[in-house]
């Protein structure tokens, strides 16, 4: 995962990386939730 995150950085603009990454908190909250 982190060579994909390496990967994302080099490739897209800081605000992408920003929507991307709250995306993934999201999706790990669901399967992870903090109850």
């Amino acid at each position: 995962m982190q060579t994909e995150s390496a990967y994302i950085t080099c490739c897209l603009p800081t605000s992408s990386i920003s929507i991307i990454n709250e995306q993934q908190y999201n999706s790990l909250r669901i399967f992870q939730p903090e109850d």
